[in-house]
């Protein structure tokens, strides 16, 4: 089923995403596997769905409480917390369970889209789908290509990224991508002028 998306992780990022392919026309699948959690993201996408004056949003999704053994998916995005080990196996489940020529996709802000797919069969459709917080409200996705990525799968991807309304940005598997990696400097900035004691009232602003 090409309309169909699987989203793995029910957090903020997950669900925001779950919603936003839903808002585009996708049915969606969810995979939250605690509880508590599947309840907070249940209540999240039917909160943005009436704040987007459409029921029918949240009526897309469908949430599930672990990765199905097979999927007709065509897109996979795996939006877990941000510890390698747990991604790695997340990927791995995913390579089984999607058909070859479905896309295996992370939303990884800080780790190696390569390192992810390496427990993968088919590496040259993994790649990095970057979406920022919040997801419904936020327009930009990095789309991130690693070393075996094919051309197919980056078109793909595009395709993706346009048909949910968003600006798509690609960039090679590089740490902090585009924007975290030109962020960065400015944050280290002001914790160093922090740490100095530097006075940052608009007192002292006037007197740099």
């Amino acid at each position: 089923m090409q309309d169909l998306i699987l989203v793995v992780g029910g957090g903020t990022m997950g669900a925001g995403i779950a919603f936003v392919a839903a808002r585009a026309g996708y049915s969606v699948e969810l995979v939250e596997p605690d509880p508590a959690s599947r309840d907070r993201a249940l209540a999240r996408v039917r909160s943005d769905a009436a704040r987007a004056g459409d029921e029918s949003i949240a009526a897309r999704i469908t949430i599930r409480e672990a990765i199905p053994q097979r999927t007709p998916a065509a897109i996979a995005i795996e939006a877990v917390p941000e510890r390698l080990e747990l991604k790695r196996s997340v990927f791995a489940s995913l390579d089984a369970a999607l058909s070859p020529t479905a896309l295996l996709a992370t939303n990884t802000s800080s780790l190696s889209v390569g390192e992810l797919a390496q427990d993968c069969e088919y590496p040259q459709r993994v790649l990095g789908l970057h979406f920022f917080n919040p997801p419904a409200a936020m327009k930009l996705v990095e789309i991130v290509a690693a070393e075996h990525t094919s051309d197919e799968a980056l078109t793909r991807a595009h395709d993706f990224v346009h048909r949910i309304g968003k600006i798509a940005a690609e960039c090679t598997d590089t740490p902090g991508f585009i924007v975290n990696r030109v962020a960065r400097p400015y944050y280290l900035q002001a914790m160093r002028a922090l740490d100095r004691g530097v006075d940052l009232s608009d007192q002292g602003r006037e007197r740099l």
